[in-house]
């Protein structure tokens, strides 16, 4: 929607472009140098500049980036080519050599520094608390800031190291240990086992447990197949106190996640709870594997392939261990800091609902779901008074029939030039799809296709899941799935570092 668009291309924008002007590759300002794009209300990067900046960069190979958001490039281009060694390029490579080394060595008290602030924030401005803020202070509290924006400009270094040492690790294992397909390479950097959006599986499966120890609770789950209903039993029912205080702390841990994370449209588990009723119902099905036990596998699996490296030659073993680590350590990062993001992206939730409330007492908002169709300037000033609500009104209108309209549509991911929209019959049913495996191992199944797990959340264990895109809210279903075919995504993208997580 407008508004969540008006923060997060912002946002991204800007964490993408410090980054290249950091390493002295990009410029300032001006239209073409415009990262991201809006289409059809779906956010694009413009890969073919994000390339062009890394063909500038010595030591970087645009081929790394068109892998990770496209595919295995036609041709390939080298990381360094012979005319980055003439003098003229010395300047340039320093720049660069001295702004990694910074980065890699400021990277975790960056990362501490990130989550110290965004904790204090969210501390600050609990609902209550928001009460009683002015509505300048609520409006400043949304508004851009390169202090605001920093965790993503982090996030974005992390990335950059992540999908770095992967593909140095997966050209060395493809080079010493006969690992063509990355196979290898990819079961190393399986079982890091402190991936925030992993964690949700296990508190989900201790009060699936709970539900199946418990008689009483089972029974409830089992005549009661309205979530809302449901919920509403376990919050009134004083005999369900245990169940409800798990589900309290779970809500506290996790409850900033969502499907479709960055849209403010879409509620978190702690503004709809019922999602997480339908997420337990998954694993009160028998056959359902335990997360520990998943979590144990695939460090298993991860040792299995560490065996080869201690094969090496000791040089070749050196290089590949601190490969390993620094790929495994940068994944961490990574996802670590996509955590802080949706908890940043959290407390301007529950800014924007303050003022949404404002706006709805005061007359100037007529639907609590029209908020979502301002940009965030065109709401600072209908707060303030500079924007009509019969002119906002208009807009909101306009905007929705826009934003219905795009829902209908159907896209390319990949647009080369001008924008087109896809007709479904244009696809033959005999066509085969194919896209890059990122994960090692071959399984059968059902094929289940769920296309929001807001509205269908079952899956049965062994199915193969099929889905548009993930994000930490989907994770809880890869619990019972046997694969994962989404048609969004990279190497290193995070339903890929996730899906290897649970094998």
């Amino acid at each position: 929607t407008p508004l969540s668009w008006s923060y997060i291309g912002p946002t991204i924008e800007h964490a993408f472009r410090s980054q290249g002007i950091s390493l002295g590759v990009m410029g300032d300002s001006g239209p073409e140098y415009q990262v991201l794009g809006f289409f059809y209300h779906r956010p694009y990067m413009c890969v073919s500049f994000m390339e062009e900046a890394a063909a500038h960069t010595p030591g970087i190979s645009p081929d790394t980036l068109h892998e990770e958001f496209i595919g295995p490039p036609d041709t390939r281009t080298p990381p360094i080519h012979l005319s980055d060694l003439r003098p003229d390029r010395w300047p340039s490579i320093v720049r660069v050599v001295l702004t990694i080394i910074r980065k890699t060595k400021s990277l975790s008290s960056d990362t501490e520094k990130c989550e110290e602030t965004i904790n204090r924030q969210r501390e600050e401005s609990t609902s209550e608390a928001l009460k009683d803020w002015t509505d300048d202070r609520l409006i400043e509290g949304v508004s851009f800031s390169k202090a605001m924006a920093w965790v993503s400009d982090v996030h974005i270094w992390a990335s950059t190291f992540a999908v770095l040492y992967f593909d140095l690790l997966r050209k060395q294992t493809k080079a010493w240990l006969n690992d063509k397909k990355g196979s290898l390479a990819a079961q190393m950097v399986t079982g890091i086992g402190t991936l925030p959006s992993a964690n949700p599986a296990f508190g989900l499966y201790d009060m699936s447990t709970m539900v199946m120890s418990s008689p009483e609770i089972s029974n409830l789950f089992a005549s009661n197949s309205v979530n809302e209903s449901l919920l509403d039993l376990i919050n009134t029912d004083t005999n369900r106190k245990d169940f409800k205080a798990s589900l309290e702390e779970f809500l506290t841990l996790h409850g900033h996640r969502a499907v479709c994370e960055a849209e403010f449209r879409s509620p978190t588990w702690q503004e709809d709870p019922t999602q997480i009723i339908g997420l337990i119902r998954n694993y009160l099905q028998p056959g359902v594997t335990p997360p520990e036990e998943l979590r144990i596998r695939q460090e298993r699996t991860r040792d299995e392939a560490l065996k080869q490296v201690d094969r090496l030659p000791q040089p070749k073993r050196f290089i590949m261990k601190r490969l390993l680590k620094a790929a495994r350590r940068n994944i961490e990062f990574r996802e670590g800091l996509k955590d802080l993001i949706v908890l940043r992206s959290d407390r301007f939730r529950r800014i924007y609902a303050e003022i949404r409330t404002r706006l709805l007492d005061r007359g100037m908002l007529y639907d609590p779901d029209d908020l979502f169709f301002l940009m965030w300037k065109e709401v600072r000033d209908l707060l303030t008074g500079k924007l009509s609500p019969e002119v906002a009104k208009e807009i909101i209108s306009r905007r929705r029939q826009d934003f219905e309209w795009c829902q209908t549509v159907h896209v390319p991911k990949i647009i080369n030039g001008k924008a087109i929209v896809v007709k479904p019959d244009e696809f033959p049913s005999e066509k085969q799809l194919q896209g890059m495996g990122v994960s090692p191992g071959k399984v059968e199944g059902r094929a289940r296709v769920i296309l929001d797990p807001r509205v269908e959340s079952h899956i049965e264990p062994g199915e193969i899941l099929i889905a548009p895109v993930t994000d930490a809210g989907w994770t809880p279903l890869f619990i019972n799935a046997g694969g994962l075919i989404v048609d969004i995504g990279g190497l290193l993208s995070h339903g890929s570092i996730v899906a290897r997580e649970y094998g």
